[in-house]
C-alpha cells in the first residue's frame, strides 16, 4: 500500500509514512542496524527522536548528549518560526513556517527586508538573476525582487508546493501536491506565465533537475522520468523497482539517479539508456553531490560514500556514529556531512578522511548551508545561527573506520 499525504499535514504525514517503508525496507533487505531519522530535500527533522530500525521493528528513544566539542554561533536571529534557508548574493534568506521571508545580511544576520507571503511557507526560496521564487501551502508561486522585496508576479499552481522550484534559461519548473499525483508546471520566470503543465501520476518528492534538453525527476511510482524541456511531454521513463525520493543530479549530459535502496544509476540524460549502476544496499533519500570526478552520498545507515561519476567505482567509504539525515555540503577540501541531532562530520574530500567531528548550538530543523567560510542553520526554536566553519582538526581517522 502507497501511502501518500495531502494537505497542510502533508509534511508530518509524509515523514510518518517514511519511517514506516525504511523498517519495511530493513526486514525485507536485511540490512545491518542502523539509526536516525531522515527526510528528502524540503522534510524537516526532529531532533529529540530517534528511530532505531531492526526487522522492520521502529522503537523510539532519547538522544544522548553529543561528545564532540562545540562551536558557537557568529550570529543569532529570532524568525517567525523554523525557516528554510536560501542564499542571494550576500544576503541570507530565510522563509518561516509562520508566511514570513526574510532577507537578512549574511555577515551581521541584520535585516534588510521582510515579506509576509499570507501562508505557510512549506519549501527552499530559489534567487535567480535578482528575483527570488517560491511557493507556500496556499498553492500561489511568487517571484519577488531580491533588493526590495517586492512581487513581481504570483501564479496559482493548484496545489501545495512542498518542494523548492527550479530555474534554469529563463524558466521556473514548480512541482505541487495534487493528493494522490503531481503536476510540474513550467512558467516564465520573467513574467509568471505557464508555458506548459506536466500531470505526473506518481507523486515527486523533491524539485526536478535541469539536463540541456530534458527535465528529471523520480517518483513514488518507482520511475525515473525525462521531459522535453520544450514541450512537456515525457521523453522517456525508466522502472527503478524501488520508491525515488531525491531529486536527481544532472551534468555532462548524464543523469544521476538514487532510489531509497540504495541503487545509484548514471543514465544518458536525453534518453534514458544506463551507462552504470551500482548497488550501496542502504537507505537513500538525500539528493547526491557532484564535486569534481566524485559523486557524494549520504545514507540512513551512517556512511558516507563518494563514487567515480563516470563509472560508479567506490572510491571511499566513511562510517560515522549517526544517520546523516541532511543534505551534505562541500567545499574545495572537504565534506560536510550534517545530523538532525545538531553534529557536523568533517571528511576529506581526496581520501575519505575524518577531519573532525563538532556540536552546534542547536540541532538544525532543515538543511544547512555553506558559504563563505561559514554555516547557516534553522532550528526548531526558530532561531537562524552563522557559525564560523570548524577548525582545521589535527586527528584524522582513515576512511572506512
Amino acid at each position: 500500500m502507497i501511502i501518500r499525504p495531502n494537505g497542510c499535514k502533508a509534511l508530518l504525514a509524509l515523514s510518518f509514512a517514511l519511517v514506516l517503508t525504511y523498517g519495511t525496507f530493513r526486514f525485507f533487505a536485511g540490512f545491518h542496524s542502523g539509526a536516525g531519522m531522515a527526510g528528502p530535500v524540503e522534510i524537516r527533522t526532529d531532533p529529540g527522536l530517534r528511530v532505531n530500525g531492526a526487522e522492520g521493528e521502529a522503537s523510539i528513544e532519547a538522544e544522548t548528549e553529543s561528545p564532540y566539542p562545540g562551536l558557537s554561533p557568529l550570529w543569532s536571529v529570532k524568525a517567525q518560526g523554523p525557516c528554510f534557508l536560501a542564499l542571494a548574493g550576500d544576503m541570507l534568506l530565510a522563509a518561516s513556517t509562520g508566511g514570513e521571508v526574510t532577507a537578512l545580511n549574511a555577515e551581521k544576520g541584520t535585516p534588510v527586508w521582510r515579506y509576509d507571503a499570507g501562508g505557510r511557507i512549506t519549501s527552499s526560496p530559489v534567487s535567480a538573476e535578482g528575483k527570488i521564487f517560491f511557493g507556500s501551502s496556499n498553492g500561489v508561486i511568487r517571484s519577488i525582487d531580491a533588493a526590495t522585496g517586492v512581487v513581481d508576479w504570483s501564479f496559482d499552481a493548484g496545489g501545495e508546493a512542498l518542494s523548492a522550484p527550479t530555474f534554469c534559461g529563463g524558466r521556473l519548473y514548480v512541482t505541487v501536491d495534487m493528493g494522490m499525483t503531481s503536476a510540474i508546471h513550467c512558467l516564465d520566470a520573467g513574467s509568471g506565465r505557464r508555458i506548459w503543465s506536466h500531470h505526473s501520476e506518481g507523486w515527486v518528492a523533491g524539485p526536478p533537475a535541469c539536463g540541456s534538453k530534458s527535465l528529471h525527476f523520480g517518483t513514488y511510482n518507482r520511475e525515473a522520468v525525462g521531459l522535453n524541456m520544450v514541450t512537456g511531454k515525457q521523453a522517456w521513463a525508466m522502472d527503478a523497482g524501488r520508491v525515488i525520493f531525491a531529486s536527481p543530479l544532472v551534468y555532462g549530459g548524464v543523469a544521476y539517479y538514487v532510489s531509497i535502496d540504495g541503487s545509484v544509476r548514471a543514465l544518458r540524460a536525453d534518453e534514458g539508456t544506463l551507462l552504470w549502476e551500482r548497488s550501496l544496499r542502504e537507505f537513500v533519500w538525500q539528493a547526491p553531490l557532484l564535486v569534481g570526478d566524485s559523486l557524494l552520498l549520504a545514507t540512513y545507515e551512517r556512511s558516507v560514500y563518494a563514487l567515480g561519476r563516470r563509472d560508479g567505482e567506490v572510491l571511499w567509504r566513511v562510517r560515522l556514529e549517526q544517520p546523516v539525515d541532511l543534505p551534505l555540503r562541500a567545499d574545495s577540501e572537504a565534506v560536510y556531512a550534517f545530523t538532525s541531532t545538531g553534529n557536523i562530520h568533517r571528511i576529506g574530500l581526496t581520501g575519505g578522511d575524518r577531519l573532525g567531528s563538532w556540536r552546534l548550538e542547536e540541532a538544525p530543523w532543515t538543511a544547512p548551508l555553506l558559504a563563505g567560510g561559514r554555516i547557516f542553520t534553522s532550528s526548531r526554536d526558530g532561531r537562524i545561527r552563522a557559525y564560523p566553519k570548524p577548525p582545521e582538526a589535527a586527528a584524522k581517522t582513515t576512511a572506512g573506520e
